[in-house]
């Protein structure tokens, strides 16, 4: 268990989630007319509509505080500046998905051949695997 599992914005939460489990989608829905627009995001053609989860304003301060209790600003930062932040991995290899979401190719990573963005690590770990490499 981690140490953010014990931490009072997570227990918080999880007490949060059993009164929640007992609510129904077509109460919380009943209970509030404009749900489907306050627990959804739109970004260009793509919606994330999390209305329809047992969520409700309580949740999402709930959520927030946990997020900054974890620093997680600071370990996203982290991710895109390319930093080994995976513990689970013995901290070998830097994570490699945030190069794919880049909109500019920053300073050391190349395109391939299909154009994708890809860093030199993501290129040999690919490289590797396709051998037969571990």
């Amino acid at each position: 268990m981690s140490k953010l599992n014990l931490s009072p914005a997570w227990k918080a939460l999880a007490a949060h989630q059993k009164k929640m489990a007992a609510a129904s989608l077509t109460e919380l829905f009943a209970a509030d007319a404009s749900r489907a627009g306050r627990f959804s995001i739109e970004a260009g053609e793509l919606m994330l509509d999390y209305s329809k989860h047992r969520v409700d304003a309580e949740t999402m301060r709930l959520l927030a505080a946990l997020a900054a209790q974890a620093q997680l600003p600071g370990w996203i930062a982290r991710m895109f500046a390319g930093d080994r932040i995976n513990s689970n991995r013995g901290a070998r290899r830097a994570p490699c998905g945030a190069a794919f979401r880049e909109y500019e190719v920053p300073r050391g990573l190349r395109r391939d051949a299909r154009g994708a963005r890809r860093s030199r690590t993501h290129a040999r770990f690919s490289s590797t695997r396709r051998s037969g490499g571990g």
